[in-house]
């Protein structure tokens, strides 16, 4: 699949402004507060994850176009990630307290 495929998902904290991303090496991470549940949402045409690259870690599991999947962020760290599918989308959650 050619990069053109993967437009964007959606992070956002449950009661506050979504904030479109995508995830590609140079990603800036956004900030969370520990604690708050992230809504991860597939706002593009093809099917997408985001996968923590930790084992164990968070998994939204297959999104296809227009789903959306909900995080809880209860570790305070960085955490790297990536789309199971689309090996050079990667971005950063920060969550911070």
């Amino acid at each position: 699949m050619s990069r053109q495929c993967c437009k964007r998902l959606s992070l956002g904290v449950i009661g506050h402004r979504e904030r479109s991303v995508a995830p590609t090496i140079a990603y800036t991470p956004h900030a969370y507060e520990a604690d708050r549940t992230v809504v991860v949402t597939n706002k593009d045409s093809s099917e997408h994850t985001a996968t923590a690259d930790t084992p164990g870690g968070f998994d939204s599991g297959a999104l296809q176009p227009g789903q959306a999947a909900h995080i809880k962020l209860s570790q305070v760290g960085t955490f790297a990630y990536h789309c199971s599918f689309h090996a050079f989308m990667r971005g950063v959650i920060k969550v911070v307290r």
